[in-house]
């Protein structure tokens, strides 16, 4: 073996140790994308170092050829993985362009195994090179002289670089520190590019160092990637820390406030004062943490909360936070001062987690609160819980989503029809430790489309025919299908109005519940 292929050898094999290692981690972790792409870039660049050893030891140009066939066509797949890590780790902008070069690469990756002859390599243009290099430098690169697909790829795969290295600086400008590592590696691989194409251009002898630049990107890539597993790790503990103490300090302050609700609502009871009894109390309670002015850039918003005649435990918010935005929808069980209870306990978490986190994503907010939630039920004494759906929006477009509710109702403006959409995950206050019960989903919303998430309290309604509650059979409650089938018709209106529709509907029902509901349309 050829003293150069050594070195390049050894950095194949670290390469798919890093690519097969990262692999099982995204098995481990599927939300993690960037993971999956880490992987196929160390993979294919283990191949390229493969085929490059190949070549090095090649004993005539047509066994150069052959492994200079697949050294492009590994390019292309490097190309492809590196252009899937990029923007995943960047801002998730310009989907299209990363796209387009891409397919081009795919394609170019096709061509390459399968067209042969002067477009891709031909033994009819030998192009063998002996690099001397001091004492210990001899190799001869029994090569052919590229084709014409070979001069695309190179446009292509550079211009693809320079695109990526342009979104990696423009994310460095904005603050994004982490970025950095990954920048220099690929100021770095330009200039080893530019000392390849002259060597194999014959401007002057010297061995090709790309394969060994390659290994410098996989080892920037790694590095970013430990930093964000090793930030997120550090600022989860000291969230869990400082939300910890200021939710035990609110749930004191909220446990002294309910004690006073109690011996004030004894002392009303007592001189049947209707006026201020346990209803208005708990109706102040709800309604107090409502958001005055619920608003998100790009949306229309109409929300409404009626409690029922009991006192009741449900929950809207809108949030704005840090240029972020947050939807969130629950529902106490039971009712009661207890209910309404938790149901603050639940707002201040969700509150001081956002505030000291706004970069954390849905699952992750359910889990941290969910500790301190069924930590306060227990200490309260009750048998109580809360299904809640939190929903974050990321670039205007598409919410992210978690949490066990009801069923989410899209209208699609191109289709005029309503998508249903699951929730999923675990009710919070049930169990001490939700971890890996919770999942984050996805919802894309387009222009004119509108989202509508409530409770119960709507579609667990009855009928009321001749001043009675109809419990016949299950045509007799509002349901899910009559509220989709509302929103369906009144989709194209503005958010107030479609709240008018479904209240004016609601009219020929008891709702034994609260009513609780939050409509955002994006402007078209």
């Amino acid at each position: 073996m050829n003293r150069v292929s050594v070195p390049v050898a050894m950095m194949a094999a670290v390469c798919l140790y890093v690519g097969i290692y990262y692999l099982w981690i995204f098995i481990r972790r599927r939300k993690e994308i960037e993971n999956l792409a880490f992987s196929m870039l160390s993979i294919s660049i283990a191949l390229y170092d493969i085929f490059c050893v190949g070549l090095y030891n090649a004993g005539s140009p047509a066994e150069g050829m052959f492994w200079q066939r697949f050294q492009f066509a590994s390019l292309d797949l490097f190309s492809i993985s590196i252009l899937w890590f990029a923007y995943h780790i960047t801002d998730l902008k310009f989907r299209r362009v990363y796209q387009v070069f891409g397919a081009i690469a795919a394609l170019l990756f096709v061509l390459m195994l399968s067209v042969s002859g002067e477009l891709t390599f031909s033994l009819a243009k030998p192009l063998p090179r002996r690099i001397q290099l001091w004492d210990f430098i001899d190799v001869t690169y029994n090569e052919v002289e590229p084709g014409l697909l070979c001069t695309v790829q190179y446009v292509v795969m550079m211009a693809g670089f320079v695109w990526i290295l342009a979104r990696l600086i423009i994310n460095f400008r904005q603050g994004h520190r982490i970025v950095r590592p990954v920048m220099v590696s690929f100021i770095i691989f330009f200039f080893a590019a530019a000392n390849d194409v002259l060597v194999g251009a014959g401007v002057y002898p010297f061995i090709y160092v790309l394969e060994y630049v390659y290994l410098l990107i996989v080892l920037s890539m790694a590095y970013l990637l430990l930093n964000k597993f090793v930030d997120l790790h550090e600022r989860v503990e000291d969230l869990n820390v400082n939300l910890e103490q200021r939710v035990r300090e609110r749930t004191e302050e909220l446990q002294s406030a309910m004690e006073e609700l109690e011996a004030m609502n004894q002392r009303l009871s007592e001189t049947k004062d209707a006026l201020w009894g346990e209803m208005q109390l708990a109706k102040k309670i709800q309604t107090v943490l409502l958001p005055r002015r619920p608003a998100i850039a790009g949306y229309e918003i109409a929300a409404h909360m009626e409690p029922a005649g009991e006192v009741g435990g449900d929950y809207y918010d809108i949030i704005n936070v840090d240029g972020g935005d947050w939807v969130v929808v629950g529902d106490v069980s039971g009712h009661g001062v207890s209910a309404g209870l938790v149901m603050m306990m639940v707002q201040t978490s969700i509150h001081v987690a956002l505030d000291q986190n706004p970069d954390m994503n849905p699952a992750q907010l359910l889990t941290l609160i969910n500790r301190t939630i069924a930590d306060n039920i227990s200490r309260l004494g009750e048998d109580k819980y809360m299904t809640i759906t939190v929903m974050a929006l990321h670039q205007k477009e598409m919410f992210f989503f978690s949490g066990l509710h009801q069923d989410i109702m899209v209208y699609r403006a191109k289709t005029k029809r309503v998508d249903m959409v699951e929730t999923r995950g675990m009710w919070i206050g049930l169990v001490d430790n939700v971890s890996g019960m919770m999942e984050n989903d996805t919802l894309s919303v387009g222009p004119g489309d509108v989202i509508l998430v409530y409770t119960d309290g709507i579609t667990e309604a009855w009928k009321i025919e001749g001043g009675e509650t109809r419990h016949d059979n299950s045509s007799e409650m509002f349901g899910q299908e009559r509220l989709a089938h509302i929103l369906a018709e009144t989709g194209m209106l503005q958010p107030e109005q479609i709240k008018s529709r479904i209240m004016e509907e609601l009219k020929q029902y008891r709702c034994d519940d609260d009513v609780t509901f939050v409509i955002a349309k994006k402007f078209e």
